[in-house]
């Protein structure tokens, strides 16, 4: 059995007039991380690679069905120590066209600079690095 659990999230990113957007869902759950925002994904399953494992969640998850070409790179992994458990989490960044009519989920606006304080009421803890990675990302990328 593995020290971590591998999770791959599904970090979609539309470019919109008013910057670059990215899809978050609110977490439902007993616990303390339910009503925060979380980007979709789970559990990789035997033989899977990431980014079939975030394409499938998403799907799952949202609606949402993307193509292995709306992919556009892989950032971390990032492990994160839950009291209870470590989780090592790929995550696997996608482009939605802003034409693209299934346009339903939480769409937030990512800032151009990071402040933690924005984010730490809510997203999870495993998320603001991620976050963070993100905002310094679509920076230095083109959306297309």
């Amino acid at each position: 059995m593995p020290s971590f659990i591998p999770v791959s999230l599904a970090v979609v990113i539309k470019n919109t007039d008013e910057g670059a957007k990215v899809l978050l869902q609110k977490r439902v759950e007993d616990g303390p991380l339910s009503g925060l925002l979380e980007f979709p994904g789970g559990k990789l399953e035997v033989d899977e690679d990431p980014e079939t494992c975030a394409l499938r969640e998403l799907h799952e998850e949202t609606g949402h069905k993307l193509e292995k070409t709306s992919v556009y790179q892989r950032i971390g992994p990032y492990k994160y120590d839950y009291p209870d458990r470590c989780v090592c989490l790929f995550v696997v960044l996608m482009r939605q066209d802003a034409s693209t009519k299934n346009d339903s989920g939480h769409w937030e606006l990512l800032p151009t600079t990071f402040v933690e304080s924005d984010w730490e009421t809510k997203v999870p803890d495993a998320n603001l690095m991620i976050i963070k990675d993100l905002i310094d990302w679509v920076k230095t990328n083109e959306l297309n």
